[in-house]
């Protein structure tokens, strides 16, 4: 769905983007992460279209953006990290006015904006004025302008921002249901956790370059992403130390009473089957939560390299 190869962007005397590459399978959740300054909104703007590239080819379902600027447009939907509205009209009014700048004819406008903002949760707010809504309620209005002309492909710059763990909760399962129904999806985003389960693909942003991406299995093989987990046993956490000292892919194990904590580095189905092996074995536990993710560590690992190289 979308192919960036050698891209070069400079800001204010900046080389912000260094050849920087990505490849976006259809059908992707594709997690762009980095630290602050690495490049990751130049990236979605330059492949929004609001920022020209100064080298490299972004091609958009084969569509060269150089080559057709407008026709990529209409397969992109965006929405930036911080956003405005025109204050002093309703939702639907809102809905409209982005509707109607991309061309969506006025026979199908209101059916469209109502579509939308079912989709978004919104249709109960439609006749309510944009400034009277929750910061919530705007990312959901902001995603609703990002879907009005039905893009192929979402851009979303930090959208979980912000929002208090329920909005964001939301926001995620918004967004899942847009996957499902055939949207493809590039988030960037500093809630790591949110990403782990979230995503399909992933991809480090470091200096302007690509770090490393791919899958979540396969960035993990190749960076060993250990993730942290805590389980709480109801007994015997002594047998309980010496059994997941024995076990496959689980490294410095910490006992403070009934509480082990572990790193991990095998893959999501590895570490169901022990945890049913434990149950098994009678090595009972009433929690387990996982402490940080492999995306989490390797983060921070590409901020300790970036540190010793500066």
């Amino acid at each position: 769905m979308l192919e960036v190869d050698s891209l070069e962007k400079e800001l204010g005397g900046r080389r912000v983007l260094r050849g920087f590459g990505m490849t976006v399978p259809r059908g992707a959740v594709y997690g762009l992460i980095g630290a602050n300054g690495a490049g990751k909104t130049t990236t979605l703007r330059v492949l929004a279209t609001l920022l020209k590239p100064d080298g490299g080819v972004v091609k958009v379902d084969g569509v060269d953006l150089r080559e057709a600027v407008r026709e990529v447009r209409r397969k992109i939907g965006y929405m930036p990290e911080t956003f405005g509205f025109p204050l002093g009209i309703t939702v639907r009014e809102c809905l409209g006015f982005y509707a109607r700048a991309f061309e969506v004819p006025t026979r199908n406008l209101n059916g469209v904006v109502d579509d939308v903002l079912e989709v978004v949760d919104l249709s109960d707010r439609r006749d309510d004025l944009v400034e009277s809504l929750s910061k919530g309620m705007r990312q959901k209005l902001a995603l609703a302008r990002a879907l009005v002309h039905d893009p192929q492909i979402l851009l979303l710059d930090e959208p979980a921002a912000s929002l208090d763990p329920r909005a964001r909760y939301e926001l995620r399962i918004l967004l899942l249901e847009l996957n499902r129904i055939g949207k493809t999806i590039v988030i960037s985003s500093h809630i790591l956790p949110d990403l782990t389960d979230f995503c399909t693909h992933v991809g480090f942003l470091h200096r302007g370059r690509m770090a490393a991406c791919g899958t979540l299995e396969e960035v993990g093989r190749h960076w060993r992403l250990l993730r942290r987990f805590r389980v709480r046993f109801m007994a015997e956490p002594a047998r309980a130390h010496l059994r997941l000292l024995q076990a496959p892919y689980v490294e410095r194990v910490e006992v403070g009473g009934l509480v082990l904590e572990f790193d991990y580095a095998g893959t999501e189905e590895e570490f169901s089957r022990l945890l049913v092996d434990l149950g098994r074995e009678g090595l009972l536990f009433n929690r387990v939560e996982e402490v940080s993710s492999g995306l989490d560590r390797l983060f921070f690992h590409m901020l300790e390299e970036e540190e010793a190289g500066a």
